[in-house]
């Protein structure tokens, strides 16, 4: 329901992914690759980015993670149109490191990072 009710304030639309296997199924045949669930899911998280942003001119991805609040302020709003909005959520990497993730993430997808 909060996520219904954040779309609603935000004039979203909420499209929602229940599945993965799809990503693990896009890669080259033949090569002998064996991924983990957790890899599977983050490709999975990409190809559906991917997909979003051919129909939407604007994307939020959450994943099963995410909590959003009744207080959550409007993202579309705050990250420009632009940019890219990020949070690295691995404590296990140094902070040099998330930021060169993040670094990666706008280069691929050809914005600039915020300072």
């Amino acid at each position: 329901p909060r996520i219904q009710a954040y779309a609603a304030r935000t004039n979203a639309t909420v499209v929602l992914r229940t599945s993965i296997g799809r990503a693990c199924d896009a890669f080259v045949e033949g090569e002998d690759l064996v991924m983990d669930t957790r890899t599977c899911a983050m490709r999975e998280k990409l190809v559906n980015l991917e997909e979003a942003l051919r129909e939407y001119d604007r994307v939020l991805l959450l994943d099963d993670t995410t909590l959003i609040r009744n207080d959550t302020p409007d993202l579309f709003s705050a990250v420009p149109p632009s940019a890219i909005g990020a949070v690295v959520e691995s404590r296990s990497r140094e902070p040099q490191e998330n930021v060169a993730l993040i670094a990666n993430m706008c280069s691929f997808y050809r914005v600039s990072p915020n300072p």
